[in-house]
């Protein structure tokens, strides 16, 4: 659980409800659920948790309980008021989702399940600065990291296919990725996708995947059949945008290589008139890893040998 303001400063006017009271992380803990518990009694916990003197009131001022249709205030920072066009409050995400319904709907045990995060940001524009926007229905991943395997090339939100090479002797991957518009969920399958089911990830929770070389991952960012707050015409109409889909098509890793080891070619030394010579996978590992820098490209020369160019140089075939 963590409770945080990084958007308002502490001391600025946030209109009818006076000066903001404090900024940074106020909660970063872990609370048990319990039978009965909500999305709400469990920020009500984490809250007193960290502080007993801390109060996490309801749209009437009063201590939140199992009820409550959703938090007004936290240590003295509250919400605005809608109906003076004040958009700051209280916005909350499951594993990086923003919620379609209120945190009450989400139960222990079945909204809610062991492991989850629940992250409550204050924002001050109604969302746009906490990734939440209700009028965009861009439907792509702004990180997608990977442990137990590299990809190809470096992850761009718009790029949509990727091979991804396990690790020497790894039979499973850890996937983590985060939409863009965090009003839309993002679940990840082995295989082609089907909207009913779940998936293997919960969101930007982070999870472990067991994989052999032909297997395809794919990562769907907000299916038009999936709630979201960008959703109907007080949204985006986002229903009626088809599904970002990411595919990561798994490949055995490099024969000899560790997985780890990355060693710069012993014979050459990249220049025009000793171009470096590749022998092994930890070589070629290296090439990936210093490729593209400073300026420069690396261009197949011949079989077995890689020269080294300048950005600015002009291309030409051996």
């Amino acid at each position: 659980m963590i409770v945080e303001n990084t958007t308002a400063e502490k001391g600025q006017d946030l209109g009818t409800v006076g000066t903001c009271p404090w900024d940074g992380k106020l909660v970063d803990t872990v609370v048990e659920m319990e039978a009965g518990d909500n999305g709400i009694t469990l920020v009500a916990k984490a809250v007193k948790k960290t502080n007993e003197s801390y109060a996490v009131l309801d749209g009437e001022n009063k201590p939140v309980d199992k009820d409550a249709a959703y938090i007004a205030s936290i240590n003295g920072l509250a919400g605005g008021d809608y109906t003076e066009e004040e958009n700051n409050g209280w916005m909350c995400t499951l594993n990086g989702w923003f919620t379609a319904s209120g945190l009450d709907a989400y139960r222990a045990g079945t909204g809610i399940v062991d492991g989850d995060e629940l992250h409550m940001m204050y924002s001050m524009d109604g969302g746009p600065d906490v990734r939440s926007n209700f009028s965009d229905a861009t439907k792509t991943l702004s990180s997608l990291i990977i442990t137990g395997g590299a990809l190809d090339k470096k992850f761009k939100a718009d790029e949509m296919a990727y091979t991804l090479t396990l690790d020497a002797g790894s039979d499973s991957v850890t996937v983590a990725a985060a939409a863009t518009n965090r009003n839309f969920m993002v679940r990840t399958y082995k295989g082609e996708y089907d909207v009913s089911n779940k998936g293997l990830t919960r969101g930007e929770r982070a999870a472990e995947i067991k994989v052999t070389a032909g297997d395809v991952l794919t990562i769907v960012v907000g299916d038009p059949s999936w709630p979201s707050m960008s959703n109907g015409q007080y949204g985006a109409n986002a229903e009626t945008v088809p599904a970002g889909v990411y595919t990561l098509t798994i490949a055995a890793a490099p024969q000899g290589w560790d997985g780890k080891t990355a060693t710069q070619p012993t014979k050459g030394d990249g220049s025009t008139e000793d171009p470096y010579q590749i022998t092994s996978a930890a070589e070629l590992a290296w090439l990936r890893n210093n490729s593209c820098q400073s300026g420069r490209l690396w261009l197949c020369c011949r079989k077995g040998s890689l020269r080294q160019r300048s950005a600015d140089e002009r291309y030409r075939s051996e």
